[in-house]
């Protein structure tokens, strides 16, 4: 391949094309984790302020009469004030059904968490990206009227910074030397490079049968568990390569991604710091036991997160059959992060918009590359996996930041050292005590269990959330999907009695 079909074939991709996860997308089921770094050593920041779990919430509330108490019946209860929530109860209330839902946190949007006290700019502390045209979210976005930011087409010799064994490549030299020119024809998905046909491979297995050296090896292997924060040996390769990716570009929600939380959640009765202790289905109605009341429903959604199910962060009564709990079973949730660095002034050459490196975290952006105001803060973003998890594991927040400052260093030279922070957060996905991990992955050996998981108990139980989506888990839409198909089941049900 020579340097102009390699700019050509890079330049046609999206970013969840090349750097396939890199929308955090992502999510919207359970709590968003934050572990906010201080100036000083052990001292945690404020919490941010976010639109999804201050005004908005607030303004959920109040939308339905200022309803803040727990209701002891309702027709459907809903767990989660996510994306899947949010959508689900939307739905429901739309259809003229009676709904209630259940968040644990303090505020709404679940991993949808923007940050307007980071920067002079909405940053997003989880999900970033809306992927493709033409999905639900994009939809909703469009009719509206919200203003998105297209995001930049990928050029190894312009916006995209690839840094590797020491040095800049050129999109010439990565053509010239066949293992890089092979991973990135593939826009670093192995799906393009390997024949998976059955679920029989890990993606660790599918990778190593294509006889790459070390480093292209690396390059393959982080990016698929950025895609599905796993590990790559215990990640379904077939699962992976049966997802469909929406056509189109990638773009930023220009004034905060939580604008689509707001819209979700207008209208919808949410009732907020209630978690749910157990579930009591063994009636002909559900009883749902939370830290404040007990709610009894006729149909409940539930949207929690595979890492909380696991867990046993709510009970079951009677237990979950063995399909079900194969289905969670068959399902993982790994690590993701977010690392967070606002510089005096950009180090970066103008315009870049992504930095891939051999280094971890593998994936940097830059999340103001495409606005337009003149005093836009130098921010860069690392999103980091399990690999990362496990460097960084029993180390403090300051030590996380002088980690980061020194693979940036490495990358970019003394400009990107520590004493340039202005402003340093690293948002821990797996530390949230209700969602335990970034989202969803297919074990080896269970490309059903999404399907498994979505299907609805007995008529009364029903499961939503990217997890429950075998098409587009992983992503913004799926989630939002996936509520619309849990509350259109239930509005049959209810229509169907009456």
């Amino acid at each position: 391949m020579n340097s102009r079909s390699l700019r050509r074939a890079t330049h046609s991709i999206t970013r969840r094309q090349m750097l396939r996860s890199a929308g955090l997308g992502i999510l919207g089921l359970a709590a968003a984790a934050l572990i906010g770094c201080g100036e000083d050593e052990g001292e945690n920041e404020a919490a941010p302020t976010a639109r999804s779990g201050g005004a908005a919430a607030e303004r959920v509330t109040a939308s339905s009469g200022g309803v803040t108490d727990l209701p002891s019946e309702v027709t459907v209860a809903v767990i989660g004030a996510g994306l899947a929530g949010l959508r689900a109860a939307q739905t429901l209330t739309t259809a003229g059904i009676d709904v209630v839902v259940l968040e644990a946190q303090d505020r709404t949007g679940g991993r949808v968490f923007t940050d307007r006290t980071f920067a002079n700019f909405p940053v997003e502390r989880g999900a970033e990206f809306l992927h493709g045209t033409g999905t639900t979210a994009w939809t909703i976005a469009r009719d509206s009227g919200f203003e998105l930011l297209e995001d930049v087409e990928f050029d190894l010799d312009q916006d995209v910074f690839v840094f590797l064994r020491g040095k800049r490549w050129t999109s010439a030299e990565i053509a010239g030397d066949a293992d890089l020119s092979t991973v990135f024809s593939a826009d670093l998905n192995f799906g393009g490079l390997v024949d998976v046909d059955a679920d029989t491979l890990s993606v660790e297995q599918a990778i190593a049968s294509l006889g790459l050296g070390p480093l292209a090896t690396r390059l393959l292997e982080q990016d698929a568990a950025l895609e599905q924060s796993g590990r790559p040996s215990e990640m379904s390769a077939f699962a992976i390569n049966s997802e469909v990716i929406a056509p189109g570009g990638d773009f930023r929600f220009e004034q905060g991604y939580d604008q689509l939380i707001d819209h979700l959640g207008a209208g919808v009765r949410v009732v907020l710091s209630t978690p749910v202790e157990s579930i009591d289905w063994s009636g002909e109605t559900v009883e749902i036991t939370t830290a404040n009341g007990v709610v009894e429903a006729d149909y409940l959604v539930i949207t929690v997160s595979v890492a909380a199910l696991q867990a046993g962060l709510i009970e079951f009564d009677p237990p979950l059959p063995p399909a079900k709990q194969e289905a969670i079973d068959g399902l993982g949730m790994g690590f993701i992060a977010k690392l967070l660095l606002r510089y005096d002034e950009p180090f970066w050459p103008q315009g870049t918009s992504n930095v891939l490196t051999d280094g971890d975290p593998q994936h940097w952006w830059m999340p103001a590359v495409t606005r337009e105001q003149t005093n836009t803060d130098a921010v860069i973003t690392g999103f980091a996996t399990q690999t990362f998890a496990d460097r960084v594991a029993g180390m403090t927040e300051a030590q996380v930041q002088a980690i980061a400052a020194e693979e940036l260093v490495r990358i970019f030279g003394p400009a990107a050292s520590e004493q340039h922070i202005e402003h340093f957060s690293f948002v821990n996905w797996s530390a949230d005590p209700w969602t335990l991990g970034g989202y969803s992955y297919v074990r080896v050996g269970h490309s059903g269990a999404r399907n498994g998981l979505a299907e609805p108990l007995e008529g009364r139980l029903f499961f939503a959330g990217e997890a429950t989506h075998a098409i587009t888990p992983v992503t913004t839409h799926g989630a939002i999907d996936s509520g619309m198909r849990a509350a259109n089941e239930i509005v049959a049900l209810v229509r169907a009695a009456s």
